[in-house]
């Protein structure tokens, strides 16, 4: 990540099933987000409202870190709930990567990048297995922001 723009750390919680720090850079803020537990919308809907507080612009950027496995049972209609929250809070761009090596995430991925389209969110969801990656995405898509803020 551009770390040379980091001004300052938002926020760190720990919630059940999550924790997480958001940083600062430039005009956004990043949210790092390591799961520690079981994944559904009731432990997600805090995590929303935790982040979102602190989440200044109306691009919400975040990586979750799902490398131990965790189960998710988020279903399509919880996708749906949980997007149209990000709409509601003024959102209207989402850029997320998730690590995980469970194979079967790059559905539930699929799924969300058709659903954010359908609520009219921009952006882009990723399923990667490595940390590198995902952080070398958000930083590209936070180095297009910066630049389009510029501008």
């Amino acid at each position: 990540m551009p770390t040379e723009e980091v001004a300052s750390v938002e926020g760190t919680r720990v919630i059940p099933s999550y924790e997480f720090v958001s940083v600062r850079v430039g005009s956004e803020v990043v949210h790092r987000i390591r799961v520690t537990g079981p994944i559904n919308l009731e432990r997600r809907l805090p995590l929303y409202a935790a982040t979102l507080a602190v989440n200044p612009s109306s691009r919400y950027f975040c990586i979750l870190d799902n490398r131990e496995g965790f189960e998710n049972d988020l279903t399509y209609a919880d996708i749906k709930q949980l997007d149209q929250l990000l709409v509601d809070a003024g959102i209207e761009c989402f850029y997320g990567v998730t690590v995980t090596s469970d194979k079967a995430y790059q559905q539930i991925v699929e799924i969300a990048n058709v659903n954010v389209g359908v609520v009219g969110l921009g952006g882009e969801l990723l399923s990667v297995t490595d940390m590198q990656v995902a952080e070398e995405f958000i930083a590209d898509k936070l180095r297009q922001a910066i630049e389009e803020d510029a501008q």
